[in-house]
């Protein structure tokens, strides 16, 4: 029997990275969106293999115990939209003339046929068109492995929670970053977490996707070998960032090059796509997005305007604690599929 009269049901935001999980819940109270709960605790290792959850009954356990005495605020919903991790998706911009939505399905069929080393069979994949001209549609497309879907679903119904959305991460982040001003400017999101840095250019809505094994454990191991400290140690350089005169900042920067590279291709492909376009900006976020002096060292490396992307901007927190400013950047995600519950609400 239908309820006779509809509540909205709360739903939490989850974003499960290989280092950390991240959990946000919000409610719309008149014209502020207030923020109910939130925290993040570290993964253990292997537990995520390859974007599969591996061990789903010891994560589903760890979840539950998070979720029940969270660090800020409290958790009360029962339904969750889940970040897919990016680096295990397959994604794509298609160029296609006008035409319908059956035929759409079809382009959509034959260029996963030729272009992904998977079996149809074995994806889930949906699509959108995020740009349209007098003749011609852009579609993007995403497909993703249904053991890394399947593994997701398990682990939901463990911790009794019910999926109402897989989002891919990236437009979960720029859901929660890109200010409404700059929606119609293209810019690139950089979400730089643990073992990954994720890259998309949006330009009202996401046009090329990128990704690349660089994150903060990596600059971890690379600090740890060449100056001779411990995990502990190092993190704490981590913590301290680029700055000139410390011995690390050298080290930070011959790692993060990698990552430049990165960047100027994708933003050369975009270009050869788009002659018309510019890219306006990069929008910072991730763990390490926050990370001092980072802003300024891709600004200097790429000449252009960086910034970090401020996901809590129209989010009203009061009586919660403040998020603490180092750590505000990781939660892009999570903040973004929170924000898509209220909005499929």
């Amino acid at each position: 029997m239908k309820d006779l009269i509809y509540k909205k049901r709360d739903v939490l935001g989850l974003d499960i990275g290989t280092s950390n999980v991240k959990f946000v819940q919000l409610k719309e109270k008149g014209t502020l969106t207030k923020l109910i709960g939130y925290g993040h605790f570290k993964v253990p290792e292997n537990i995520i293999i390859e974007g599969i959850v591996s061990e789903p009954e010891k994560l589903a356990e760890i979840i539950k115990k998070e979720l029940s005495d969270p660090p800020w605020g409290k958790i009360t919903a029962e339904r969750v939209v889940v970040a897919l991790p990016d680096s295990k998706l397959f994604t794509r911009t298609l160029e296609l003339p006008i035409i319908s939505e059956k035929d759409i399905h079809g382009a959509v069929a034959l260029e996963i046929e030729q272009s992904i080393p998977m079996a149809s069979t074995d994806l889930y994949t949906d699509w959108q068109i995020v740009r349209e001209t007098k003749d011609k549609i852009y579609i993007f497309m995403a497909a993703a492995p249904r053991s890394i879907v399947d593994s997701y679903v398990q682990l939901m119904n463990l911790i009794s929670m019910e999926p109402i959305a897989f989002d891919i991460s990236l437009s979960a982040v720029s859901r929660s970053v890109i200010p409404k001003n700059l929606a119609n400017r293209p810019h690139l999101i950089l979400d730089i977490g643990g073992q990954t840095t994720n890259m998309a250019i949006y330009d009202n809505g996401i046009q090329i996707t990128g990704s690349h094994p660089i994150g903060a454990e990596l600059i971890k191991d690379t600090l740890k070998s060449a100056l001779m400290v411990n995990d502990k140690e190092a993190e704490n350089i981590l913590g301290i960032g680029i700055k000139e005169g410390e011995k690390s900042t050298e080290i930070i920067k011959k790692e993060l090059s990698v990552l430049v590279t990165e960047i100027e291709r994708l933003f050369k492909y975009f270009k050869d796509q788009r002659e018309d376009a510019e890219i306006a900006g990069i929008i910072l976020c991730g763990g390490l997005g926050a990370m001092e002096g980072l802003g300024d060292f891709l600004s200097e490396e790429l000449k252009i305007k960086v910034e970090l992307g401020n996901s809590w901007s129209n989010i009203s927190i009061y009586p919660l604690k403040p998020v603490p400013k180092k750590e505000a950047a990781m939660y892009a995600a999570a903040i973004g599929l929170a924000l898509r519950g209220l909005k499929d609400e």
